[in-house]
């Protein structure tokens, strides 16, 4: 079952929360996260640096809260400025239009693994 989570990382070794997020699948996301960071692939480059200095041992994701899925991005900027998480990067959250009747989050996922292939594709052929 799927429910909605503001989720913090927090390095064990210097007691620093380093990261901040939400997600409407929070055991998807925290996977993804850890796949990504194990492979040196993460998109967030300090969480990446951090991850391969201290190992994955260091470092701990725990949930904050549950809230409605129409609050995460509101929450998650609360969050962000309550914790000031040092890996977080400056701009606010994207607005998540789950109001909307269409919206599919298995939707939302196939076209963001259409567009990450789209770049993959566009980086080989450069």
């Amino acid at each position: 079952m799927k429910i909605p989570v503001i989720y913090k990382c927090v390095n064990k070794i210097t007691g620093v929360v380093v990261y901040v997020g939400h997600s409407i699948d929070q055991i998807g996301r925290l996977n993804g996260h850890h796949r990504l960071l194990l492979q040196g692939k993460h998109r967030n480059k300090k969480l990446q640096a951090g991850y391969l200095k201290h190992g994955s041992g260091a470092f701990v994701w725990t949930r904050l809260e549950f809230c409605p899925s129409e609050s995460l991005c509101e929450r998650e900027k609360h969050w962000i400025r309550v914790l000031a998480p040092t890996c977080n990067k400056a701009a606010p959250p994207k607005a998540i239009r789950r109001d909307n009747p269409r919206f599919n989050p298995t939707v939302q996922e196939i076209r963001r693994q259409a567009r990450k292939r789209l770049r993959t594709q566009r980086s080989t052929h450069s």
